[in-house]
């Protein structure tokens, strides 16, 4: 269907700008915890005669952990190539310390890859995994060091690893930024590959040439990741969307298992194998809602109308506070720039179709955008619905039953008849793009983006519809929560059963979301300040954040 102005009474606009220019339009507060000063390298890659080689796998020991001695570090470069001489795999001490010791240093110049084309460095001291096996075709460099993140079984610090090219006379123990100014005090003529485990968001980074790209790991204040691998098939030096990281279940070679923490990108269905293929038949999962620092675990935030400031508790990054919006704005939080991370935003109707109706602040270089998109009585449905990891700008009009959603992917406008009360978009077939379901007195109807028509009869008057993926299956269940007996009442897509859940009471309001990272929706109420999340691992948590006339972000936010 084409659409037109005088059809749609608004014409869709948008308005970017950067932080210096939003800078001078409004003011945004952050507090010192919200900002970490912790950087990595980004130098790297390709080097003259095209040779590379990259960090594949790293298995460590984490300071703070008495029983995880496994230890395996996988490079990954061309079969039979030759790696340059006065080549080092180090590791750097990162914390806030002794920033820039060297804690470990592997030299592997010369050394030939093998013809699967990898590098095995084994650890001949590590108590547990010291004879692993290594798989056919990979040549194997042996040494005699433990790598413990923060050098000690009681310290949890931060640990830089990379692989570099340097005629300096390198050793553990040596300090290669002595004034801690980030800047290493040895010449690195290449810096093929590095990654980092980020423990602290207030430590002290250092990485070899002072060159800066945002760290790739990180669990502040939280157990420390055993291991973190590369994405097959992504070859990208430095970048953090090249690996992803977890927990190592303890075993007797710890090969397998995983447990939290682990990072916002994990794969569904995917383990961590140390020496194997670690996603076999896996995708990324899809992102926690009002997760705002991108760990995958939706993180305590309000919005205060009377002041107009986001206060958000991010599980991973912790406090911060923004300016965003004013007491009328309905909060439309989603991740618009696909980064992972929930941005703030708000809808506010404009008269004049030549100004913003959706105001977003992107977390991805803090850039303001600029929607003109909607009329007043217009309700926002913002989702992804092209599946191209980005919402899409949306809005239901309850005066025509029609759905107006522009798609990030092309820019392209879609409009949807679907009539009804209360827009409940969400993936309810499970193939990455939302679907325009419409909630009206206990009925679901809509289609489907994969073709099915849906017509499910759940709800009575007074429930209030709380979709989810409270089974983990990758669908969401259409689901709700009644004030009248604080019951939560779901469908689960996965076998069809309705358990009824006893969590809250009448005047709570329902946060759905994936509070503890494990891929399931958890049933949560937010109660005068107080958030009451009942995980489906880890039993109930109570905690308080927030003051009783703010509105708890979760309520409003989407994937």
């Amino acid at each position: 269907m084409k659409v037109t102005n005088k059809e749609m009474r608004m014409k869709r606009k948008d308005y970017r700008f950067t932080l210096g220019a939003l800078l001078a339009a409004c003011a945004i507060l952050f507090s010192s915890a919200a900002i970490a000063d912790g950087q990595a390298i980004s130098k790297g890659g390709d080097l003259a005669g095209g040779f590379t080689l990259l960090i594949n796998e790293v298995e460590a020991d984490p300071g703070n952990q008495q029983n995880d001695s496994c230890q395996y570090i996988e490079l990954r470069g061309a079969p039979g190539s030759t790696v340059p001489a006065n080549t080092y795999f180090v590791a750097i001490d990162s914390d806030a310390a002794f920033p820039g010791r060297l804690h470990h240093v592997v030299p592997v110049g010369g050394v030939t890859v093998g013809s699967n084309g990898l590098i095995y460095l084994r650890n001949t001291v590590a108590p547990v995994c010291q004879n692993r096996t290594a798989a056919a075709g990979t040549t194997v460099v042996d040494y005699s060091s433990v790598i413990r993140i923060g050098g000690g079984n009681l310290e949890v610090g931060s640990e830089s690893f990379a692989i570099i090219t340097t005629t300096a006379n390198i050793f553990a123990g040596l300090d290669i930024d002595a004034n801690d100014d980030g800047v290493l005090d040895i010449s690195v003529s290449t810096v093929y590959d590095a990654a980092a485990f980020l423990i602290n968001p207030d430590e002290h980074y250092v990485y070899p040439n002072g060159i800066a790209q945002s760290a790739i790991l990180g669990t502040p204040f939280q157990d420390v990741p055993d291991a973190f691998v590369r994405f097959p098939g992504n070859d990208t030096p430095n970048s953090s969307a090249a690996f992803y990281y977890g927990e190592i279940a303890t075993s007797p070679d710890e090969a397998v298992a995983f447990v939290d923490p682990r990072s916002a990108n994990f794969p569904t269905g995917g383990v961590l194998t140390p020496g194997a293929p670690n996603v076999p038949a896996a995708a990324p999962t899809t992102p926690a809602r009002a997760d705002y620092d991108g760990d995958g675990r939706t993180d305590l935030s309000v919005f205060r109308p009377s002041e107009g400031n986001w206060y958000l508790f991010g599980s991973t990054a912790g406090f911060s506070v923004l300016n965003w919006g004013i007491s009328t704005d309905v909060i439309v939080p989603a991740d618009y720039d696909g980064d992972g991370k929930t941005d703030t935003a708000v809808f506010r109707a404009a008269a004049d179709a030549a100004q913003p109706d959706f105001w977003i602040l992107n977390s991805n270089g803090f850039t303001f955008s600029g929607s003109s998109w909607g009329i007043a009585g217009d309700v926002p449905a913002v989702a992804d619905y092209d599946g191209d990891g980005k919402a899409d700008v949306a809005v239901y009009r309850p005066s025509n039953g029609t759905w107006y959603i522009v798609l990030s992917s092309n820019g392209s406008a879609v409009i949807v008849n679907n009539p009804g009360d209360t827009p409940v978009p969400g993936d309810y077939d499970g193939d990455g793009q939302a679907d325009g379901i419409i909630y009206t007195n206990g009925n679901w109807v809509g289609t489907l983006s994969s073709g099915p028509q849906v017509s499910i009869a759940l709800g009575q008057a007074g429930d209030i519809p709380v979709p989810g993926d409270y089974d983990g299956d990758g669908r969401d269940d259409q689901a709700v929560f009644r004030p009248s007996d604080g019951t939560w009442r779901p469908i689960l897509s996965s076998n069809g059963s309705q358990p009824v859940i006893q969590f809250g009471a009448a005047g709570d309001i329902p946060v759905v979301g994936d509070y503890d990272g494990d891929g399931t929706e958890d049933q949560a109420i937010y109660r005068n300040g107080q958030w009451w999340v009942n995980r489906s691992t880890g039993g109930v948590t109570v905690q308080q954040f927030g003051i009783g006339t703010d509105r708890p972000t979760p309520q409003f936010a989407r994937p």
